[in-house]
């Protein structure tokens, strides 16, 4: 007999997802964030913030901290966690491909104009 865990898994394998983003739910930037595991309860907590830099004067002080206001807070299994890791790591090996083949095309375009 399968475990619990195990029959979610394979339920939650074999159903597709209908992902939805009310329209009124706003896009959040974040510019900061904290990433904490709690042992005793197996979760792991990301909070993000948004710092609001502010405004200075020429020539006047600068403040002794800034504000950074939480926007959202997780609290995630760890295979959750697992896999947030791995779709961030490809996005990001993505992300870093097309920026090196832009910056390429960039300097080769550079090389035939001289």
């Amino acid at each position: 007999m399968a475990s619990k865990g195990k029959q979610t898994e394979s339920l939650r394998a074999s159903m597709r997802v209908e992902f939805r983003v009310p329209d009124t739910m706003p896009l959040l930037s974040s510019d900061i964030f904290v990433a904490q595991n709690s042992n005793d309860r197996g979760l792991f907590y990301l909070s993000f913030f948004q710092s609001r830099p502010p405004i200075l004067e020429e020539g006047g002080p600068l403040p002794a901290k800034v504000p950074a206001d939480c926007i959202v807070r997780l609290a995630l299994t760890p295979q959750v966690t697992f896999a947030l890791i791995q779709t961030l790591q490809k996005n990001f090996d993505r992300f870093q491909e097309v920026i090196q083949k832009q910056i390429a095309e960039a300097e080769a375009e550079a090389k035939e104009k001289k």
